[in-house]
């Protein structure tokens, strides 16, 4: 994905108060790296992290 549609797409999280799940594991080996969609939305890094954690600790209960 380009640059400019990560900015539209950060954009839309800010607005919309959504969140998205980036898979950034083979981020390193592609020919043209780009940022990813959090560097330009940083304040819903936080967030997203601290809800991964509440998910984590949801599904724990399920083992």
């Amino acid at each position: 994905m380009t640059s400019k549609r990560r900015k539209a797409l950060a954009q839309i999280v800010k607005k919309y108060g959504i969140f998205i799940i980036e898979d950034g594991a083979y981020h390193f080996l592609g020919p043209h790296q780009q940022p990813a969609v959090a560097t330009y939305a940083p304040e819903t890094q936080d967030e997203l992290e601290q809800g991964l954690k509440i998910l984590k600790a949801i599904l724990d209960q399920f083992r």
